[in-house]
């Protein structure tokens, strides 16, 4: 299969851990191009200032890129979901059987009902009202690196930025 093919045969879960383990080995990859940039601009120190920013270009524009090489090549070994062929179990010519004696469910004692001394911090955990903001906040967490990552490596690269 080929990359498009295998992209768009993912599952959401599938993708979002494609998505989880580039972050990861970006990290890596991301510092070993960062610290390699960087011993290349002290080792050309001497030369002219267009060479030194053009390797920062380079440096720049191989760390934008970086995490789609990583997902291309982590892509072939993400495994595939493949759905499992339904069981069909023919019931119609089973017969029904009834319990004999019928289940009496008014015999049954309930307990004394026991009131219980609230512990103060459960009681004030109870009454904060969770919002859930940050269960919202974390879900558009990784569409933020995907997005922000790239243009922040393309506003270095320009020079609009540090």
């Amino acid at each position: 299969m080929n990359f498009i093919t295998n992209i768009l045969a993912m599952t959401g879960q599938q993708s979002w851990e494609l998505l989880a383990w580039t972050m990861c080995y970006f990290l890596a990859a991301g510092t070993v191009v960062a610290l390699a940039g960087a011993l290349l601009r002290y080792l050309c120190k001497r030369l002219g200032p267009s060479v030194r920013y053009a390797i920062s270009l380079g440096v720049f524009a191989t760390l934008a890129l970086l995490p789609f090489g990583i997902a291309f090549w982590l892509l072939p070994s993400m495994p595939v979901a493949i759905a499992p062929t339904p069981i069909v179990i023919d019931l119609a010519g089973t017969p029904i059987t009834m319990s004999p004696e019928p289940i009496e469910l008014l015999n049954i004692t309930i307990p004394e009902a026991r009131t219980l001394e609230a512990v103060p911090l459960i009681v004030a955990l109870a009454r904060r009202q969770n919002d859930g903001a940050m269960e919202r906040a974390i879900e558009f967490l990784p569409w933020l690196w995907l997005v922000g990552t790239p243009l922040t490596f393309l506003l270095l690269a320009t020079g609009l930025i540090g």
